[in-house]
């Protein structure tokens, strides 16, 4: 792939900066600045616990130390690669997923492969800083760790793991369903499991690695273990400095969109089996939507019960995800009507508390899939939809749609026709990017009239009906399909995956 800004090195397989751009490497951004105090980063602590004249946080009030503390900044972490700069791997996908052009591909199963092979050489590890002359840890004194955004400040494997699992998605979608990508994100869940702590029922995974030092600030987040054995609250005091093990700190519950992610793609009983292992217990969060109105950046957060709820386990998921998608609606329009805060006090979480667009439900209840990952993640829903009479994306009006299973052959789907006296058509694709075959369709037929009027007055249950199944040979990534007026299809999807190279044509672009 050419690449004109001299931001990749091709020979070292290095990206040149965790700041790329037409203008090239921004190593100018790191240049002559100084790391002063901000009321925010006391809920991070320390970049690097070795620069002469900081101790804590307080100490860079000085001007100084925080003149000291930029110049290692600006030393340790301007020039080359950092993990972080994995989750590029989503811009050249789609590059990809536009042109159909194997170089971006080559360059995507190259790029990822480099970090995979570092990660093995780290003991499983991956590292989170390469200099430019292609060495881990050429700028922080040969330690695997300390790079920009990565595994020491200021979010550790929140950081690292969003672009780990981007990368590792992308990696299997772009080569065909490659599993050595997905591995790559597996060992880094496996070696952060291994070294949890269980407190109150819960395993608790370290989330950050740094040197030996000052661990005594305030944390934002919750339940992150201190070294008084207790737990933090967030935005309150600890009280105690962070937990710090052989290096290691920040314990917490793993959150729980890496082990869906990770299960969803492969689909293996394993995968789901740490998915289990790591939920939130002590808030028996697999059987229950976390209704906060200021949720995640990406507005997720419900991956933990949507998961339980494809294995049976929490029956009632969808019906309280639909109540609290649109409570979130209109609070967040109430919030839009009654806001008079002055624009010059507009802060860049303005957009966050205020965007009405929720849309975790539609992607889990009708697309069978998790939000893509925070920070660069592409979307790889089981089923797509489109209106098959005005060519366009999205179910028709009237229609809805509910994935109940899934296995790695498998979807079960239900559609549901609202409209008294028309039909619909639309087209069903069975994944993102036209990439896996629908062998067979079996459609269960319901004989019997739905007394729909009385269903939705009296709030009853669909009334009985026999049901028939009829299977129909597919061989094809989508297939069109006609409701009848005021009726209910239930359908199972085989499929075969990976079959096609992922595109974004549209199904009747591939005809």
């Amino acid at each position: 792939m050419e690449e004109t800004a001299g931001n990749y090195d091709a020979a070292r397989n290095v990206i040149r900066s965790p700041h790329s751009g037409s203008m090239g490497p921004g190593w100018r951004n790191f240049a002559g600045k100084s790391w002063g105090y901000a009321n925010w980063k006391r809920f991070y602590g320390l970049p690097f616990q070795d620069v002469p004249g900081v101790g804590r946080l307080d100490d860079v009030k000085e001007e100084a130390a925080a003149g000291a503390m930029g110049q290692a900044l600006e030393a340790r972490q301007s020039r080359g690669d950092a993990a972080v700069n994995l989750a590029v791997t989503s811009m050249v996908a789609q590059a990809y997923l536009h042109t159909g052009d194997d170089k971006y591909r080559l360059w995507i199963e190259r790029y990822v492969s480099g970090w995979i092979e570092r990660a093995e050489a780290n003991g499983g590890v991956v590292p989170d800083n390469v200099g430019l002359g292609g060495q881990v840890g050429e700028y922080t004194g040969g330690k695997w760790y300390g790079g920009y955004y990565g595994w020491t400040w200021p979010h550790g494997w929140h950081a690292v793991g969003c672009a780990v699992m981007a990368a590792a998605e992308n990696g299997w979608l772009v080569s065909g369903g490659d599993g050595r990508y997905l591995d790559f994100a597996r060992r880094q869940l496996d070696a952060l499991t291994e070294r949890g702590i269980v407190h109150r029922g819960t395993l608790h995974v370290p989330y950050k690695y740094g040197d030996p030092g000052w661990y005594d600030y305030d944390l934002w987040i919750d339940s992150v273990l201190l070294a008084d054995g207790s737990a933090s609250r967030p935005h309150e005091p600890t009280g105690s400095p962070v937990l710090w093990r052989d290096g290691w700190f920040e314990f917490q519950p793993m959150e729980p969109h890496f082990p869906a992610h990770l299960w969803h793609a492969s689909m293996a009983e394993a995968d789901w089996d740490r998915a289990v292992k790591l939920r939130h217990a002590h808030e028996d969060d697999a059987r229950r939507v976390r209704s906060g109105f200021r949720v995640k950046k990406d507005f997720g957060g419900n991956d933990e019960p949507w998961a339980a709820y494809l294995h049976g386990e929490y029956p009632d998921y969808p019906l309280h995800m639909l109540r609290h998608s649109l409570t979130l609606l209109y609070y967040r329009l109430a919030f839009i009507h009654h806001d008079r805060e002055d624009p010059a006090s507009y802060r860049e979480t303005y957009f966050q508390y205020r965007n009405p667009v929720v849309t975790e439900a539609l992607s889990q209840l009708m697309c069978g899939a998790p939000r893509m990952i925070y920070n660069g993640g592409l979307w790889f829903p089981r089923v797509r939809y489109y209106d098959a009479e005005l060519r366009r994306p999205g179910v028709p009006d009237d229609v809805a749609a509910l994935v109940s299973r899934l296995t790695e052959d498998e979807v079960e789907l239900e559609l549901v026709n609202l409209h008294p006296s028309r039909a619909r058509r639309l087209i069903v694709q069975a994944s993102g990017y036209g990439e896996h075959r629908i062998v067979r369709v079996h459609a269960g037929q319901l004989s019997g009239e739905l007394k729909l009027a009385t269903y939705v007055e009296a709030g009853a249950p669909w009334p009985a009906a026999e049901r028939t199944t009829r299977t129909t040979e597919i061989g094809a990534p989508a297939f069109e399909v006609e409701l009848a007026p005021a009726s209910r299809l239930p359908l199972v999807l085989e499929v075969e995956r990976h079959a096609y190279k992922p595109s974004y044509r549209q199904p009747w672009e591939r005809a």
